[in-house]
């Protein structure tokens, strides 16, 4: 009886390695996820090639790769110096070590040897620094030295539970710190040196681009995906590419460089239909290969080096060297080939979300496109010939997706279902406007041919302008709607991969082996959400103060997993969604997108424009807030929100009880009536968080001095065990006899790192510590959380994101900025 061969049955034992390896790599930061993976792995090795030896060496190489990467960890930075501390400005003097071009017209700048002086200090910082220049009137090169005076703070983030880890995410590149200018600053920016010849050459490229294309989306995106130079798109622009699920076109990688080879086949058939003798010479597959390499190196140039597409050509080169050695599986050894280099030359990129993305993408389309891409004859002609290419077109894109399926939904928190408009728009991308405009733009180069390297270019332009109008009439249409989903857990990934590859096992033998790694898989998916795994589980009363920078976001869940939000925070950009980029994140950690009553306690931005996402894309029971609307485009954006969606607005005054599951209320304490003087910090809703009749939290939104004596006249029950500070901590919100009243075990104040404000004040903690209740800020423990047992009634231990849950890998290396709050 012929034995039956799984997928895994052919890894060779140095394969094997660098998945233990990888495992390892990850332990470091996230040890139970790590080592799962390790042992699942084991067992899937086992059964493959069940030899005891094995084990160990498999054991050797998950160690090795944690110790691999561990001495690979960024440097510690100090602590923060106290200039920093005042938001003092500094006259600073850097190398310039890489410009990336960012969307809305900004570069940033890394900058390396950053020497800052002031009155009575003068360091050197650690690390690099990124600026981030808006509206440059030069760009600087890299190798050249800036001096410029400038205000550098350390990098943050929104630092919630189970969300995006900024300062990880650039501390892995060695970036520390950060700052910001606008347009030309004062003094001016001043650059010394003379830029480099390949630089100089670059942008003239980037001129000759701007130059014959027009100002518009058009010209944005060829730029982007000739130079990977996003700085002439919009916002408006990448939200439409990202909701039409066409954003990975956008990020220069394999399907670029794919596109780019093409060319160098191209160029090779043509050869040989004019001398085909010459095959007989140099076959046509290595004449492909010498033609596209340089193809290859040029846009690795233009498009500066990109990560992405540094990872795309070193697969692409393995690929090359194993097929024309003959090796039958020359797609899956070269993932594995680049796969160790990574681990061997730089292991922190696997921590690259970037790098995960393609990673995993050519892995599942290796293993995928067997089972669900079809055969096509060659010798189909016409139409049916086009059909068939771009129904590959759509399955090669749908076999990516479900691969990634779980990290699209861990990491972005949303998906689009219009996978299909990758039919149209990347076979006009592959094979119109990337060969017009690298075509044109090298011919725009040659004497004499200049205008028609322009004309080149400018056709590339109109066709991605069109393209850009198609999607905003779908827009329009209501066509282009996402889906937000709740963002699973490690365990759910590793248990959706176990899934996924006990199917395609499947496909290849019946064995009982494959069922049981597919039931591991789906209890690995289902058990986090039927536990208290997830947020929306458990029978605790559960209070979040949510990290929404400068702002106020607060979260109340039931006993019976209904969902309160309190104010949604906001920026002061409102180009930035942070609903849709730091408050939904931390509300669907594995939690469905609802929230049974939304609470607006004013209408200030800083506690309004997060709410806009969630109103949106959130199933939402009831909207409360105090009657009082917002002015100009917040108003008319709530009302466009309001008139869409299907849910009752309810006007709160004092008196008022809203209940919240079945011995969960809020109780309205103020205002009792708003007139035409009363200031809109003084009329915010101040809401008790009651359960079974004792004070649970008190959140009086931004009320000062006036509608704290409103409130302390009006002779309420404001006992509570916990204080969210008023108007995030100010000076003028601070009142003794609040506290005395209100008698918290502790309070919280809402508000962002090092803000210009200084919330919250000093006198604040100080009165609050004179009556022995101790302060927590998110701008120094990001989210802080708070749980009460129903039947208790006790508070439990109060959990802050930097105290409690930093990755392991932070944690051992201190990298970041967590010891600067």
């Amino acid at each position: 009886m012929t034995k039956t061969r799984g997928p895994f049955a052919d890894l060779l034992p140095w394969q094997w390695a660098a998945l233990f390896a990888l495992c390892g790599v990850f332990a470091l930061e996230y040890p139970v996820a790590g080592i799962t993976a390790g042992a699942l792995l084991a067992g899937l090795m086992f059964l493959a090639r069940p030899l005891p030896l094995a084990l160990s060496w498999a054991l050797a190489a998950f160690v090795l790769g944690t110790l691999w990467v561990w001495l690979h960890a960024p440097g510690t930075p100090p602590s923060m110096p106290e200039w920093m501390k005042d938001r003092t400005q500094a006259e600073v003097r850097a190398r310039v070590h890489a410009v990336r071009f960012k969307p809305e017209n900004r570069i940033q700048i890394l900058l390396s040897d950053v020497h800052c002086r002031g009155q009575g200090f003068e360091q050197v910082l650690p690390g690099m620094t990124v600026l981030t220049w808006q509206d440059p009137p030069r760009i600087p090169a890299p190798g050249q030295e800036i001096r410029a005076r400038l205000r550098i703070k350390p990098i943050d983030g929104f630092d919630n539970f189970h969300t995006w880890d900024s300062r990880a995410y650039w501390a892995r590149q060695g970036v520390f710190h950060r700052s910001f200018v606008k347009g030309e600053a004062d003094p001016p920016i001043r650059i010394h040196g003379d830029p480099g010849t390949l630089w100089t050459w670059r942008q003239a490229l980037r001129s000759r681009v701007l130059a014959a294309t027009e100002p518009g989306p058009g010209q944005g995106l060829l730029l982007a995906l000739l130079m990977a130079d996003r700085s002439k798109l919009e916002y408006e622009t990448l939200d439409l590419v990202r909701r039409a699920s066409l954003a990975h076109s956008l990020a220069l990688s394999g399907l670029h460089l794919g596109f780019v080879l093409t060319l160098g086949w191209a160029a090779a058939r043509g050869i040989g239909y004019f001398r085909p003798g010459i095959f007989l010479v140099l076959p046509r597959p290595l004449m492909s290969i010498a033609l596209g390499a340089p193809l290859v190196i040029a846009y690795l140039w233009l498009g500066q080096g990109r990560e992405s597409l540094v990872r795309a050509a070193l697969m692409f080169f393995f690929w090359a060297v194993l097929l024309l050695a003959g090796r039958s599986k020359a797609l899956l050894d070269g993932l594995f080939f680049a796969l160790l280099v990574f681990l061997i030359w730089d292991p922190l990129a696997v921590f690259s979300l970037g790098w995960q993305l393609s990673m995993v993408a050519v892995a599942g389309i290796l293993l995928l496109w067997p089972l669900i891409g079809t055969r096509f004859d060659a010798q189909r002609s016409g139409v049916r010939k086009a059909l068939s290419g771009l129904l590959s077109v759509f399955l090669l894109s749908l076999t990516a997706n479900i691969a990634l399926l779980p990290l699209l939904m861990a990491d972005f928190g949303q998906l689009s279902p219009h996978i299909y408009l990758n039919m149209l728009w990347l076979p006009v991308l592959g094979f119109c406007v990337l060969p017009l405009g690298l075509v044109g733009m090298s011919v725009s180069v040659c004497p004499g041919m200049s205008w028609l390297g322009n004309r080149a270019m400018h056709l590339a332009g109109d066709i991605l302008e069109m393209m850009s109008g198609l999607l905003k009439w779908l827009n329009a249409q209501g066509w282009l709607e996402v889906v937000v989903t709740p963002r699973p857990g490690w365990a759910e990934c590793v248990g959706y991969w176990l899934l996924l590859g006990a199917v395609i096992a499947a496909a290849r033998s019946t064995s009982a082996k494959n069922v049981l790694a597919g039931g591991l898989g789906l209890g690995m998916i289902a058990v986090p959400w039927l536990t208290a795994g997830s947020p929306d589980q458990g029978g605790a009363v559960r209070l979040r103060v949510l990290d929404v920078g400068q702002g106020q976001a607060v979260c109340l869940k039931s006993p019976e997993g209904e969902r309160v939000l309190i104010d949604g925070g906001g920026s002061w950009n409102p180009d930035f969604d942070l609903g849709r980029y730091a408050l939904s994140p931390a509300l669907t950690y594995r939690a469905l997108p609802r929230v049974d009553t939304v609470v607006l306690t004013h209408p200030d931005f800083d506690h309004l424009r997060g709410l806009f996402y969630i109103l949106r894309h959130y199933h939402v029971g009831r909207f409360v807030f105090n009657g009082q609307w917002p002015t100009g485009e917040d108003r008319r954006t709530l009302e466009e929100i309001i008139s869409r969606k299907e849910f009752g607005l309810h006007k709160a005054r004092a008196g008022d009880r809203l209940q919240i599951g079945d011995d969960l209320n809020l109780e309205v304490l103020h205002p009792g009536r708003i007139s035409a003087e009363t200031e809109d910090n003084d009329a915010s809703l101040v809401l008790r968080v009651c359960h079974q009749g004792k004070g649970l939290a008190l959140i009086p939104g931004d009320i000062e001095q006036p509608g704290i004596a409103d409130l302390l006249d009006s002779g309420r029950d404001m006992r509570a065990d916990v204080l969210v500070v008023p108007h995030h901590g100010s000076r003028g919100s601070l009142s003794q006899e609040l506290y005395q009243r209100v008698d918290p075990e502790i309070a919280v104040a809402s508000c962002g790192f090092l803000n210009i404000f200084h919330f919250p004040h000093p006198e604040v903690g100080q009165a609050l510590g004179r009556a022995g209740v101790p302060l927590y800020s998110t701008s120094r423990a990001g989210e802080v959380r708070v749980e009460w047992d129903p039947r208790s009634l006790e508070m439990g231990s109060v959990r802050t994101r930097l105290g409690d849950e930093g990755p392991v890998f932070q944690r051992l290396t201190a990298w970041g900025a967590g010891n600067y709050r």
